[in-house]
């Protein structure tokens, strides 16, 4: 643990044993960020970066990393502007990236950095000059790149989908690479730290010991790792030491190179859904509908908090579009024949009974339902011979991993256990 990390952990087990006594002109309370603190958060942030990324320059790479780029030297200027305006409080979810990416961070010096979000929804627009040693093939642009990085695209695509403005989305949330540097072939190849074969521990130890001194930093309660291997750090970093008692989760990286996910803002958007029924003691099930390419409902299970057995996460997300139908005068069935419905659990008996009847265009599910699935269990559509497609399997590990959570603690409603007791004879 650096020097750092260990004078934040000692002034917050202090904070919890109430050893300092409140200083009414001068609070540094856990919750909130005062004036001074909010300022001091960003230039803190800012000096852990640039700290790492001037450590990595004495790291060596070999065959087959052959162009070095880093973003936090020629693109500082756009870098500084997106800390100092959304690295100004603490934050609730960190989501953990990677490395830069040719087209993304590389251009705009901004995790995830697709050119166009940067410009038109970060508005963030200051100029980048060149790396060091530019490969022919990734020529660094700036804004003028008119190469978009798909990866970026999606997921703050995704944000803005769910949150509608930056601000809301940092407001308890933040972007952050792992490793501030990208690797690069001969050809522009892209190389993850997880491919590099001996210079990956030396790297892995600087930026793991970053990775700490952030989360402490910025008080994460959840970080959400893009990948496995984005996981595996967080998990690895918090290992031996984790006063906050953050979590790590796991989402898809967003990149295409990654197999299966073609639908990856749709899924992932009823994975958050999913995960808010987990945190609300709900079977973790998450659903969302989607219209012409629009998302047009959004639900989970609520069986528990409405004490009704049918509020499914698919019935709640009916219960919608019936109302969009309702208030804008158009015909239910005609709506529905144009629904793509996502879902992290293959639906119930009854609820792709309700969804077949509606003739919905495409159902995409994550893992079966070997309890109560509508095609696993009793084929539903062998019976309602409905138009609709239906996919499974889509994320399945990662949806069955919720259902294992859920079901090793305790549903609040569930009835008491009750155990047979063999008669005794007299």
């Amino acid at each position: 643990m650096s020097k750092f990390a260990q004078s934040l952990s000692i002034k917050m087990l202090r904070k919890k044993l109430k050893l300092d006594a409140p200083n009414l002109q001068n609070s540094e309370s856990i919750a909130t960020v005062s004036p001074s603190q909010s300022m001091d958060l960003p230039k803190t942030f800012l000096e852990l970066e640039i700290n790492l990324n001037e450590s990595l320059k004495k790291v060596s790479f070999s065959h087959p990393v052959e162009y070095v780029y880093h973003p936090l030297d020629y693109a500082l200027k756009p870098h500084t502007v997106f800390v100092n305006r959304y690295c100004t409080s603490h934050k609730k979810v960190m989501f953990l990236g990677i490395n830069p990416g040719p087209w993304g961070m590389c251009q705009t010096g901004i995790p995830f950095g697709e050119v166009a979000s940067v410009r038109d929804w970060f508005k963030i627009n200051e100029d980048v000059s060149k790396p060091e040693r530019e490969c022919p093939e990734r020529k660094v642009l700036g804004l003028a790149c008119k190469r978009s990085e798909i990866s970026g695209q999606r997921v703050w695509r995704l944000f803005k989908n769910i949150c509608g403005t930056p601000e809301n989305f940092f407001k308890s949330g933040f972007m952050y690479n792992y490793c501030p540097i990208a690797l690069m072939k001969k050809g522009g190849s892209n190389v993850t730290p997880s491919e590099i074969k001996g210079d990956a521990q030396k790297l892995e130890e600087l930026c793991d010991e970053t990775l700490y001194d952030v989360i402490q930093l910025l008080q994460v309660e959840i970080v959400v790792g893009f990948g496995r291997y984005a996981e595996a750090r967080a998990l690895h970093v918090l290992e031996k030491s984790n006063p906050l008692n953050t979590k790590v989760f796991y989402l898809v990286h967003p990149s295409p190179r990654v197999p299966n996910n073609k639908n990856w803002e749709f899924m992932n958007t009823a994975f958050k859904f999913a995960h808010e029924a987990l945190a609300s003691q709900e079977v973790p099930v998450g659903c969302i509908f989607v219209h012409n390419g629009e998302i047009v409902a959004t639900g989970r299970n609520t069986v528990n908090a409405t004490r009704n057995a049918t509020r499914h996460a698919e019935l709640n997300c009916i219960d919608d579009v019936n109302q969009i139908c309702k208030s804008q005068n158009c015909d239910v069935l005609t709506f529905f024949s144009a629904v793509e419905v996502y879902v992290t659990v293959e639906p119930c008996i009854m609820c792709a009974a309700a969804l077949y009847d509606l003739n919905v265009r495409c159902i995409v599910y994550g893992c079966k339902n070997d309890r109560f699935g509508g095609e696993t269990v009793f084929n539903v559509a062998s019976v309602l011979k409905p138009v609709t497609r239906c996919i499974g399997g889509f994320r399945a590990d990662e949806a069955m991993s919720l259902l294992k959570t859920f079901y090793k603690g305790t549903n609040p409603s569930a009835p008491p256990h009750k155990v047979k007791l063999k008669n005794k004879e007299n």
